[in-house]
């Protein structure tokens, strides 16, 4: 028996020949889950005589009238597939999303600790000092609480903010 095929994918069919055939749709499983139970409800709705599973015997009249709704479908469900340039925006927005906020915060850090918290440590090391060697390494040392700790507030909480 011949065999018509229709591409799920493309639209494009073989040639519907006059008598008996059987139709059949080729390219299910290259669809998506979502777009395979798309068609499935579409072929119910339309009262279409063609199974995605399995050749369906048709005559050249049907087969005419399931191909013209099914290359409708196909154009219908080709509309909603993203351009490539929709793609590379996104994907460049969702990026810019992140990375943008972190490059402020890091230049914003930057000037804050060298306009005011740089000359502020240094003012509270040399007049804050107490008798005590070790107290004054662990309060103001390279890993200080208060010299650290501070540093630390400057560079992270812009990020964390931003």
């Amino acid at each position: 028996m011949l065999e018509v095929k229709f591409n799920l994918a493309n639209g494009q069919t073989t040639d519907i020949p006059d008598g008996t055939h059987q139709l059949k749709l080729i390219g299910f499983k290259h669809l998506t889950t979502a777009q395979q139970f798309l068609l499935r409800q579409f072929i119910t709705k339309e009262h279409i005589h063609a199974s995605p599973y399995q050749a369906v015997v048709s005559d050249s009249t049907q087969t005419q009238y399931d191909i013209q709704k099914l290359k409708a479908y196909v154009e219908a469900s080709r509309q909603h597939h993203p351009k490539f340039h929709d793609t590379l925006l996104g994907w460049l927005i969702i990026f810019l999303m992140f990375a943008l906020p972190i490059y402020l915060a890091y230049h914003f850090s930057d000037w804050l600790q060298n306009q005011y918290v740089s000359h502020w440590i240094e003012m509270m090391t040399t007049h804050a000092h107490t008798s005590f060697q070790w107290l004054n390494q662990v309060l103001y040392g390279d890993y200080g609480v208060l010299s650290l700790g501070i540093y630390s507030l400057v560079w992270a909480l812009p990020v964390v903010v931003m």
